[in-house]
């Protein structure tokens, strides 16, 4: 008499070992994809920043990001007041996996920033974004360069030189 290699019991256990296997790992892969992207939202609201800078710059004229939340989704606005960029540029980009603003350690749910003719960010400070325990931090405190970092930024404190004793 024959046997054959595995039993019918054999197999059923086998596929549900696999089975879990591959929900545990295909979980842990969504959350790596996500992470990936909840990152790549920094890089791009960087870009965003510098390179309303640079057009601000060179066309001589204020531009605007907007970030506000509506109806539960975070989004992502640039405008300018500039005739020649003015039919291409108006554009709209969703955040959507980030859940909270934070403004100068404040929670937030509309910003508006205007990047005046000279290249200046008219407001100083630290934008945090935060999702699900991550976070990552856009520093506005200095014009330039614009700081993107994935640990909360060292506290800027602006001190006044002593005036020297004659």
């Amino acid at each position: 008499m024959s046997r054959s290699p595995f039993t019918l019991l054999e197999l059923v256990v086998c596929i549900i070992i696999l089975g879990c296997l591959a929900g545990v790992l295909g979980w842990q892969a969504k959350d790596m994809v996500d992470l990936y992207q909840f990152r790549g939202y920094g890089k791009k609201l960087k870009e965003e920043f510098e390179k309303l800078q640079i057009l601000a710059l060179t066309y001589q004229s204020d531009m605007e990001l907007e970030l506000k939340k509506e109806k539960g989704v975070w989004k992502l606005s640039s405008k300018t007041e500039e005739r020649a960029l003015k039919k291409n540029f108006n554009r709209s980009h969703t955040l959507s996996l980030v859940e909270e603003v934070v403004w100068n350690k404040k929670k937030t749910l509309r910003e508006v920033f205007v990047i005046f003719s000279t290249g200046q960010i008219d407001r100083k400070g630290v934008l945090e974004f935060r999702r699900k325990g991550e976070s990552f931090y856009i520093d506005l405190s200095m014009p330039l360069p614009i700081q993107l970092s994935f640990q909360p930024p060292p506290a800027v404190r602006w001190t006044v030189p002593q005036r020297p004793e004659s």
